[in-house]
């Protein structure tokens, strides 16, 4: 695969982006009433089923990369480019020209997917799930739902095909956004025994098993935005 030149920024983050972080991390707050939720304490974290589904979630979080909500809408062949420092992106499409429409436009990424996943989801992901690229973004919030479950599945693949994800022993939420993360995607999880989770990761879970958790992991995750 050819990668095209890109002229990437050489500030990590840019100044103007950089100004713009208290900004960007006041919305947790926002989603936190807006989705009602209820922030994790410490004995939550100390419950084993809670633990297992943390560590997945984080596990998954931190390997949802950015493909198909770059390729709405029919713009399946549309190829995503990342920078060196990994805040920076650049969306080329089948003929090799940098896409600049609302619906698949490259975004800035405040915080690193694979470093930084509660609040790269609640500070790069979550705005976008609500009010897309630009004021004048054709796609509708289910759509943009749909697009970004079909990167949070090859993520959780990807995990399910290691070992049980598992966190430190002395794990604890010290940044803002990561519990209000944590609280919105354990909602679409509440339903979900974490055993379920834990036979994913054993051989003797199938396609179809997985398959059917993410249906209805899928079902749940649409409902918390309703």
């Amino acid at each position: 695969m050819s990668v095209p030149s890109i002229a990437w920024s050489v500030d990590n983050p840019p100044p103007r982006h950089a100004a713009a972080l208290p900004l960007i991390t006041a919305y947790a707050d926002v989603a936190r009433a807006k989705y009602r939720l209820a922030l994790i304490d410490d004995t939550a974290l100390a419950d084993p089923d809670t633990r297992i589904k943390l560590a997945f979630l984080r596990a998954a979080l931190s390997k949802t990369l950015e493909v198909h909500i770059h390729q709405m809408r029919g713009a399946s062949k549309n190829r995503v480019f990342v920078s060196p420092d990994g805040h920076s992106e650049a969306v080329i499409d089948e003929n090799g020209k940098q896409v600049t429409d609302c619906v698949n436009m490259a975004s800035y990424n405040y915080f690193l997917v694979d470093r930084e996943p509660w609040e790269h989801f609640m500070f790069d992901m979550l705005p976008w799930i609500e009010w897309g690229n630009c004021a004048f973004d054709p796609t509708s919030r289910a759509e943009r739902i749909a697009a970004y479950l079909q990167d949070f599945r090859n993520g959780a693949i990807s995990v399910f095909n290691g070992p049980p994800a598992s966190l430190p022993v002395d794990f604890s939420f010290n940044g803002k956004g990561q519990a209000e993360t944590a609280a919105l995607f354990l909602r679409a999880l509440h339903e979900m025994p974490a055993g379920e989770i834990a036979r994913l990761y054993t051989q003797s879970a199938t396609a179809n098993d997985f398959e059917r958790w993410f249906a209805q992991f899928s079902r749940a995750f649409t409902r918390v935005f309703e």
